[in-house]
């Protein structure tokens, strides 16, 4: 499926940078942010720095090492860096150091280029964006049901993992994933909660279904590139490995920046989402993503509130 550009308006206003596309949501619109993003990062840092084979030789020394610690306290890792990168060169040079580092470890990348060239699985989970659409036209309960059910269709029962934070995860794992969803989709991805606690809750939510979790992945995609990460990751696998595949999904983790510099943290969210082509006029609906971790929420305040409203009354409370 290819884009259609004119389908996508991208303009300045004061120091944002604004789009509006004419896109369906759950096709075209997850081919291309990505793609997008990856653009924004790399004219960044190309207008700021001019990288050199010395550069590249950094990235796979940076990523190399990192892999290797990764392998040797037994953690499974995809390596995620196709969103920001600073330079294209430097990012296949860093995923070449993961992929050798990682060994048996390395589960793959997002880069699918990469991915054909070095001849490792591509790789990536679901996003919040399509969840935050549905909730926002469907209400928080069916809107979730309702990706789920599109979800297994589009890959014919070979779910993946699925993402447990667009609202929070107990809600998630309470009122939306069911017997048959837990069953079918090879593992959950943690975006924003405590890697203990939602090892525990995972656990508690599999044994409840009679679902065995042996084999079952977790990815973890929250862990902040500093010293505590690897020591966290040890104690984390020594007390949860046994009963879950545990793996990272790890993108600046890998990527190593100019002096001075650090990576940037973009992220495209839907603001608003509107009904085409029915019966009646439906205005726009304003979305929201709640997460586990209330410094990750975003959207508007007033449909957030509604939210902690609504979950009170399903026994959830933050």
């Amino acid at each position: 499926m290819r884009l259609d550009p004119n389908k996508v308006h991208i303009w300045l206003e004061g120091t944002e940078l604004r789009y509006r596309t004419d896109l369906e949501f759950f096709t075209d619109v997850t081919l291309w942010e990505i793609m997008l993003l990856r653009i924004i990062s790399i004219c960044y840092f190309g207008a700021r720095y001019t990288f050199t084979a010395a550069d590249q030789e950094l990235a796979y020394q940076h990523a190399f090492g990192r892999a290797k610690a990764l392998a040797e306290i037994g953690m499974h890792f995809s390596g995620m860096t196709t969103r920001r990168p600073p330079n294209a060169e430097v990012e296949m040079a860093a995923i070449a150091g993961h992929i050798d580092g990682g060994g048996d470890f390395c589960l793959g990348t997002s880069n699918i280029a990469a991915a054909a060239k070095y001849g490792v699985q591509p790789n990536g989970t679901m996003g919040h964006k399509m969840n935050m659409v549905l909730n926002g036209l469907h209400g928080i309960v069916y809107g979730t049901i309702r990706l789920i059910e599109i979800w297994t269709a589009a890959f014919n029962g070979d779910n993946g993992t699925a993402l447990t934070d667009t609202i929070c995860t107990p809600f998630f794992y309470k009122y939306c994933f069911g017997h048959q969803a837990t069953f079918t989709f090879s593992g959950v991805r943690n975006d924003s909660c405590d890697p203990f606690v939602y090892c525990a809750m995972t656990r508690e939510h599999y044994r409840r279904h009679g679902i065995p979790t042996k084999g079952r992945r977790i990815v973890h995609s929250n862990f902040a590139d500093n010293s505590d990460t690897i020591p966290i990751l040890r104690a984390l696998n020594r007390e949860y490995g046994k009963d879950f595949w545990l793996s990272m999904g790890a993108g600046q983790f890998f990527m190593p920046f100019p002096e001075g510099m650090m990576g940037l943290n973009i992220v495209m969210k839907a603001v608003e989402a509107q009904l085409v082509d029915q019966p009646y006029e439906f205005a726009p609906v304003p979305l929201v993503k709640r997460s586990d971790a209330p410094g990750k929420a975003v959207g508007d305040r007033g449909v957030l509130q509604a939210i902690e409203t609504e979950l009170k009354t399903y026994g959830i409370v933050a």
